[in-house]
């Protein structure tokens, strides 16, 4: 990564837990996310959670039972990862998650999107 290119991806400064069970992360820039946590953890990058590239690059899924996992959704630290990333512990005890600066950015934006799109009259 070139200087020019880190230098354009804002940091984090701080990250809080709220009442309200959402990350609040403020950024350099100026700017605020908030994750609700369930989101926070459904968008777990790690291979177990999201899959992992083949030697083909074809992402394979790993199986996910339906099971409820005491925990799953309750966040019991943050710990830097350099100055590009942060890894997360659940209650689950799940804990391979590393969430870099620009996969919470990309997280925000399609979060945003979610939030901006058009909803479909007939699910009224």
């Amino acid at each position: 990564m070139t200087a020019a290119r880190s230098a354009a991806v804002p940091q984090p400064s701080s990250f809080k837990l709220e009442e309200n069970r959402e990350l609040r992360i403020a950024w350099s820039d100026g700017h605020i996310t908030r994750f609700p946590l369930q989101i926070f953890r459904d968008e777990c990058p790690c291979a177990e959670c999201s899959g992992e590239s083949d030697i083909f690059g074809e992402v394979k899924m790993p199986v996910q039972l339906p099971i409820a996992r005491p925990g799953k959704y309750d966040l019991k630290s943050l710990t830097p990862i350099g100055n590009y990333a942060v890894a997360a512990v659940w209650g689950d005890g799940h804990d391979s998650g590393i969430y870099s600066w620009e996969y919470l950015l990309r997280m925000e934006s399609k979060q945003a999107a979610a939030a901006n799109a058009p909803t479909d009259p007939a699910d009224n």
